[in-house]
């Protein structure tokens, strides 16, 4: 494989790569939608300012993701009659990285409890999968549902008011994610030309590597968070990173913010939600 000389712009994320043999080097997704995850499909393909023979497969793919959610919608809001299965957005602790939400299906249950003599009745949402502990063990993943806003103490009445909220929480704003993802990417094609190659910034990935090994020594990790969506370098123990990783921190931001300046096409927008997190199930 050729060292690469060039950068271009992904046809599916839109972020600026790095082109050994012409085409696209393998990256992740920028997790900018909410939805995305794991390697970018337009990774090993041509750039967009070469190509664009992969763009109305992506939005046939978001159109698709519309359909199947809309119906999920349609489901989910239907008032239940037996089923007490409902969406629950839970923390799921890990041994390897900070905590995260997501959400989870699982069983409403009605139980009970003797306090002091008397019997207390609530409600339970018992997850299909367990959850892991801080010690890496399996247990039962079960949380109270008392706490939201019920129309009365019934396992079925819980059930649409939890469905609801992700609906709400989660579809409603997915959905909307699609459709900005696929405005964006009509938007990128309606006049769309062949560009030249921008070529690489030696000087900038430098300064880029420095910056992330600066981070990575201060025991920093990238990750995602859940509460604002919003990608970035955190600290395990706390917020306060240390000066120096501060500072190679304000540089990082600033190099990235040339980057995403080059963009072709302009910069996707999205619905933020601290609710907006891939959903996981059994089923």
């Amino acid at each position: 494989m050729r060292k690469a000389t060039h950068v271009g712009s992904c046809q599916c994320c839109g972020r600026v790569q790095k082109l050994p043999d012409g085409r696209l080097s393998l990256h992740g997704y920028t997790k900018q939608w909410g939805w995305f995850e794991g390697t970018c499909r337009g990774s090993d393909y041509r750039p967009f300012e070469i190509s664009k023979d992969l763009i109305e497969r992506f939005i046939a793919a978001s159109e698709l993701a519309i359909k199947g959610l809309e119906a999920d919608k349609t489901a989910l809001l239907k008032p239940p009659t037996t089923e007490t299965k409902a969406w629950f957005h839970v923390y799921v602790s890990s041994e390897r990285r900070v905590g995260h939400y997501e959400w989870r299906k699982g069983l409403v249950r009605q139980t009970t409890k003797m306090i002091g003599g008397k019997e207390f009745k609530f409600l339970e949402w018992h997850g299909d999968s367990p959850c892991k502990s801080h010690n890496g063990r399996d247990e039962p993943n079960i949380e109270k549902v008392s706490s939201f806003d019920l129309e009365d103490d019934t396992p079925l009445a819980a059930t649409a008011s939890l469905n609801a909220r992700y609906v709400r929480t989660y579809i409603d704003k997915a959905i909307k994610n699609h459709q900005n993802y696929i405005a964006w990417q009509r938007g990128r094609i309606k006049d769309w030309e062949p560009k030249p190659l921008a070529p690489v910034n030696t000087e900038a990935d430098k300064q880029k590597g420095a910056a992330i090994a600066t981070l990575e020594k201060a025991g920093c990790i990238h990750k995602t968070c859940m509460r604002s969506r919003s990608i970035g370098w955190w600290h395990p123990k706390g917020w306060y990173l240390g000066r120096a990783a501060m500072a190679a921190l304000t540089e990082l931001k600033r190099i990235e913010e040339e980057s995403k300046s080059k963009l072709i096409g302009g910069e996707p927008r999205e619905v933020t939600s601290s609710a907006v997190t891939k959903p996981t199930s059994d089923e």
